[in-house]
């Protein structure tokens, strides 16, 4: 029972051992690098991250809606879906790589390795979304795992060793090595059957949907990182994004499992009951884990263990922990929105959220002069979202029985 019980969970742990190692590569890259090195880290990591989730413009979501399984290891979709998302991927490497590099002069990568990289950290997401699919959870989170781990033992080898190889040149390298052996076992492992259930006409219908949640979605996970560091410099936003590798990554754990797991069940069967104690399972552990949380802080900043002050912060440690139980609560409403949204839900949510954004961040504009401003106006563009994906998916549901 056990051992079942274990294998099924399975790809927790290796979420948790992907954000384990980034958790802790942070860091020891804190204590190794300078602030403006580790502000300029931050900001490739920040960088890819957002590539991962953009990269492919939705595409992944409407392979998740349009795709399915019709035996082990064989999946039927439309050629037309795979063959859009590459090029999308292609496309987003390219405009990344040179806004990137016009953004950030200051850094320099070589724009071959980085365009590499990035286009290899977008199909990451494309592979990982065909073994999520094919219910392969462990293969899954290994693969955009990987590199995470692998980061964590480059950074442990450069501080401890005379050795100071370039660190954010070995970062690119790993995601690129990460991403062929993915593409070698994608080509081994699954098989596709193509099908024209799908015109291109409702394909482009769904894309334009979920382009724009994946937009917004976007906007809200990093758009504070590029605001901040514009805003308050490199050196600051190196620490704000300590702070929130601190405090939201373990968050970020069970966000990523709940949202993993539950999309693929939502797809096969959605009761309101059981959401709704998913709900209150999501609460109670999300305040039980902040208090956790705050407890270890106390006692690492007591005993001195980490060179960052975090009693200095308190506020923004207290809205950052705010963030990550209302994310709990995100990963599973988005989840059962991705399994059951019809186009005209994705657009009423979109453009409700959009008109909010835009008020949001027109105040914010003028109004925002403090790090725990931002954070504060972060929340609360967090908690909207949820609030328009509940009102919205359920009237659907109400009107479909």
């Amino acid at each position: 029972m056990l051992l079942k019980k274990l294998v099924n969970h399975s790809s927790l742990f290796v979420i948790m051992a992907g954000a384990g190692g980034f958790f802790l590569t942070n860091i020891i890259l804190k204590i190794a690098l300078s602030p403006i090195e580790f502000g300029q880290f931050s900001l490739v990591i920040t960088y890819l991250s957002l590539m991962y989730i953009f990269g492919l413009f939705g595409f992944e979501q409407v392979f998740i809606r349009l795709s399915r399984v019709i035996e082990i290891n064989k999946i039927t979709t439309q050629q037309y879906q795979i063959r859009t998302a590459i090029q999308a991927s292609l496309l987003s490497s390219v405009l990344g790589t040179v806004v990137f590099n016009a953004l950030y002069p200051e850094i320099k990568i070589n724009f071959l390795l980085l365009f590499l990289a990035t286009f290899s950290m977008t199909n990451l997401m494309l592979i990982f979304t065909i073994f999520r699919l094919n219910s392969d959870f462990f293969l899954a989170q290994l693969i955009v795992n990987f590199w995470k781990v692998a980061l964590f033992l480059a950074a442990g080898i450069f501080f401890a060793s005379k050795f100071q190889f370039p660190f954010i040149e070995t970062v690119l390298v790993t995601v690129i090595i990460g991403f062929v052996a993915s593409w070698y076992l994608l080509r081994r492992r699954i098989g596709f059957v193509y099908n024209q259930e799908f015109s291109k006409k409702e394909i482009k219908v769904y894309f334009l949907q979920f382009f724009l949640s994946i937009l917004i979605f976007s906007f809200l996970s990093f758009g504070d990182r590029f605001v901040f560091s514009e805003l308050f410099g490199i050196e600051e936003f190196g620490n704000y994004y300590y702070l929130s590798n601190f405090f939201l990554a373990p968050f970020s754990i069970f966000q990523n499992y709940i949202g993993f797991k539950q999309i693929v069940q939502f797809k096969e069967s959605c009761d309101r009951k059981i959401f709704d104690r998913l709900i209150f399972k999501i609460f109670s552990f999300g305040f039980v884990f902040a208090l956790v949380l705050i407890i270890i802080t106390a006692i690492v900043d007591q005993m001195g263990f980490l060179n960052f002050a975090f009693h200095n912060h308190l506020i923004s440690i207290a809205l950052l922990l705010l963030i990550g139980i209302t994310r709990l609560y995100y990963a599973a409403i988005a989840a059962m929105f991705e399994a059951l949204a019809s186009p005209k839900t994705l657009k009423m949510v979109n453009l409700n959220f959009l008109l909010f954004l835009t008020t949001v961040s027109a105040i914010s504009f003028f109004l925002i002069k403090t790090v725990n401003q931002l954070i504060f106006a972060v929340l609360i563009v967090w908690v909207f979202r949820c609030f328009i994906f509940r009102v919205i998916l359920f009237r659907q549901i109400r009107a479909n029985h």
